[in-house]
């Protein structure tokens, strides 16, 4: 099977197509024809080399951690999923490798892919789809009413934190360019600011909860608002 893995940290030159062999299932694994991939910041800081505390040097490394596909074996003791079950998933943050014809994964990881959504549209869902739901589950309480300013929020968090407010009764305000005005109108936003237009500083608002998406926010401009 084809496999991307890299021999050493780099940008993306050191990225190389290899052919190794399908993985074998274990007793409590399942063996995934993989469909599609996304690639998320953490892929590229980890194949950077920004996360090695973490991560480790041991190479060769694969990269890939969102992942949606086709069950293609089972182990024994697997309940729940069986070949031709369509799934999604993520695996280790890192040690992922998630950008082969074929990968394993635990149970614990996948889930049924929705009907409704394409390979692509799943695989592009476990990162950034978590990191919304941990930021409303344990980081900020937002309730009916609650004002959330959400800078940056024309990405892949952005995306979904924006609709996950909403649900909890929020009234949003994206901060976006212009290329994501649509975006943030269409996922649900109550308000939308282009901030090469209008500067969040001087509309002369306050909110319950700032989030910057960005990295381009300081927390002291941040608890201004």
């Amino acid at each position: 099977m084809k496999k991307i893995v890299y021999h050493k940290f780099g940008n993306a030159d050191v990225l190389e197509m290899t052919d190794t062999v399908i993985p074998e299932v274990s007793e409590t694994t399942i063996l995934i024809k993989v469909k599609a991939v996304s690639i998320n910041p953490l892929d590229w800081k980890i194949r950077n080399g920004e996360m090695k505390l973490m991560s480790g040097s041991k190479f060769p490394r694969g990269t890939g951690i969102d992942f949606s596909g086709i069950v293609e074996a089972t182990g024994s003791s697997i309940k729940n999923y069986k070949e031709g079950d369509e799934v999604y998933g993520l695996l280790d943050v890192f040690k992922g490798a998630a950008l082969a014809e074929y990968i394993i994964a635990e149970e614990k990881d996948i889930a049924t892919k929705p009907m409704g959504i394409s390979f692509e549209q799943a695989a592009a869902a476990p990162v950034v789809g978590s990191a919304a739901i941990q930021l409303f589950d344990t980081l900020v309480n937002i309730q009916t009413g609650s004002e959330v300013l959400i800078n940056g929020a024309s990405g892949g968090i952005g995306m979904f934190a924006i609709q996950i407010a909403k649900t909890k009764g929020a009234t949003i305000t994206a901060v976006v360019s212009d290329g994501g005005l649509k975006a943030a109108k269409d996922w649900g936003s109550d308000f939308v600011i282009n901030y090469r237009k209008e500067d969040v500083l001087k509309a002369g608002k306050l909110y319950d909860v700032v989030i910057d998406l960005s990295n381009q926010m300081s927390y002291s401009v941040a608890k201004r608002l």
